[in-house]
C-alpha cells in the first residue's frame, strides 16, 4: 500500500470518529508534535502502523480496502490509449474480457492468447491505468462503474460502423437466450425524453445484472450484449418514395 494513501486514510478516520492529533498522541504516549511530524513526513514502523489502526479499530485489511477505495479509477480513456487498443486485436481483447471480470484463465482457454503474451497485455493495461497488475497475476480492475468509450472516438466508430452490423448479422444456437424487439412511433417531445430516461434505465439495470452475475463461476455466464438506440428514422425504402418538392420561381 502506498504511504501517502494510508496516511490519507488514517486521517479520513480520525476525521470521522471525531478524534485529533491530540487524542492519538495521548494514546501512544507521545508529543502531539511527534504525530504531527509521523504525519508529516509520512513514514511509519509496523508496529507504529499497527497501533494506530488499533486506535481506530481497523484491521489491515479493512485500512487496505480503505487505501485502494482511495486509488483514482477512469471514466474514459484519452483518444491516444483508444487508438492504441484498435491498434492490438490482443490488446483490446484482453481489456474488454478484464472490465467483464474474466479469470486469465479463462481467456487462455477461450482464445489464442498464452500466459506470457496475456501477462504482457496486462502490463500494458496496467500502464493506461485501467487495472492494478498486482503479484501471483491476480488482477484488480481501475475503471468506474460510469466507464464509457469517447464519444466519436474510434472504438465508439467501430462499434457504430462494424459492431452493430456484426451484432445483428450473428446467428446464435441458443435462441431461448434471444430477445429482439422493434418499435416505430410517432411521438412528442415530452415522450422522447420519457424514451430517453427508460433506455438509460435499461443500461444501468443491465450493469446490475452483471455485477450480480459476478459471483456465479465462469462455466455457468454467458457473454450477453444488448443495444438501444433511439433515433429519429424513416427507412430508407420511405425516404425514396418521398416526392420531390418543386422549386419556385422568383
Amino acid at each position: 500500500m502506498e504511504q501517502q494513501q494510508i496516511f490519507a486514510v488514517l486521517k479520513q478516520q480520525l476525521h470521522a470518529q471525531g478524534k485529533t492529533y491530540a487524542d492519538l498522541a495521548k494514546h501512544l504516549d507521545v508529543s502531539e508534535s511527534s504525530i504531527k511530524r509521523l504525519f508529516a513526513n509520512q513514514s511509519v514502523t509496523l508496529e507504529r502502523l499497527l497501533e494506530i489502526c488499533q486506535y481506530l479499530q481497523l484491521n489491515f485489511a479493512e485500512l487496505a480496502r480503505l487505501v485502494d477505495e482511495q486509488r483514482p479509477v477512469l471514466d474514459q480513456l484519452t483518444l491516444a490509449q483508444e487508438k492504441q487498443l484498435m491498434q492490438d486485436p490482443k490488446l483490446i481483447l484482453v481489456a474488454v474480457c478484464m472490465m467483464n471480470h474474466w479469470p486469465i484463465e479463462a481467456i487462455i482457454e477461450h482464445y489464442q492468447v498464452d500466459l506470457p503474451e496475456c501477462i504482457l497485455k496486462l502490463t500494458q493495461l496496467d500502464k493506461m491505468g485501467m487495472l492494478q497488475l498486482l503479484p501471483n497475476n491476480r488482477v484488480r480492475l481501475r475503471v468506474s462503474q460510469q466507464f464509457n468509450w469517447q464519444p466519436n472516438g474510434p472504438i465508439q466508430r467501430y462499434i457504430e460502423e462494424q459492431g452493430i452490423g456484426d451484432f445483428f448479422d450473428a446467428h446464435s444456437d441458443e435462441e431461448d437466450h434471444e430477445e429482439i424487439l422493434f418499435g416505430h412511433g410517432m411521438l412528442s417531445n415530452d415522450c422522447v425524453h420519457a424514451m430517453r430516461t427508460a433506455l438509460k434505465k435499461c443500461q444501468q439495470q443491465m450493469a446490475q445484472a452483471h455485477r450480480q452475475s459476478l459471483p456465479v463461476p465462469q462455466s455457468q455466464k454467458r457473454g450477453m450484449a444488448m443495444v438501444l438506440a433511439l433515433r429519429t428514422w424513416e427507412p430508407k425504402w420511405f425516404r425514396q418514395l418521398r416526392r420531390v418538392e418543386k422549386q419556385i420561381d422568383k
